[in-house]
């Protein structure tokens, strides 16, 4: 009898356990929960580049989110060129529509837009999106109150 008490016991904590580990995922932000307000907030992080036929540095990044606008820096002028713009959002995907005026005297694959796949792990997110054999990489994390 005390053998199998305990045994219940910890099926009972287990079970427990485990639907704590499912709250914490769906509370997160999963790919097909995704809702503008998810993402709400400032982010940090780096962008990269890369590509198998050349080499790029990282660049320090800002992001803003709010509702369905974004804003942002680089800490390297026009890598990636991130500025101000709408968003919005599908499942895995988010699709960016910057509204800046941009000249011409870089490389306009820098510019933030177009459709870019996101993942969410916390208060991280990764977007990334590829495009022949280069691939750019956003990493936030979310900026905490002071």
């Amino acid at each position: 009898m005390n053998v199998s008490y305990r045994k219940n016991t910890v099926m009972v904590k287990l079970r427990q356990f485990l639907l704590l580990l499912v709250l914490i995922a769906f509370t997160s932000c999963e790919e097909d929960t995704w809702q503008l307000e998810s993402l709400k907030g400032e982010y940090e992080g780096t962008f990269l580049r890369s590509s198998p036929n050349a080499r790029f540095q990282p660049a320090k990044v800002t992001m803003v989110f709010e509702g369905d606008s974004f804003s942002g820096s680089s800490s390297i002028r026009n890598y990636p060129a991130i500025c101000r713009g709408k968003f919005t959002m599908n499942n895995d995907q988010v699709t960016f529509e910057n509204s800046c005026f941009f000249t011409a005297d870089f490389d306009w694959s820098l510019i933030l837009s177009g459709t870019w796949k996101i993942t969410c792990e916390g208060d991280e997110i990764v977007l990334t999106k590829k495009s022949g054999s280069i691939t750019d990489w956003y990493w936030l994390k979310k900026k905490t109150g002071d």
